[in-house]
């Protein structure tokens, strides 16, 4: 929500460091976590 009332839409980064997860895993795992978090519905007029 943060993002779309700023106007954000472009690039979201994510730091993977875990030295036992394999990089793929660790992308799999933030995309699953990231994806359901993804407005995509256009911006309503807020209310307050």
């Amino acid at each position: 929500t943060a993002f779309v009332e700023v106007g954000y839409d472009y690039v979201l980064s994510y730091e993977h460091e875990d030295p036992v997860m394999s990089r793929e895993d660790g992308c799999e795992k933030c995309i699953a976590f990231l994806k359901p978090l993804i407005i995509k519905a256009p911006l309503e007029k807020v209310w307050w």
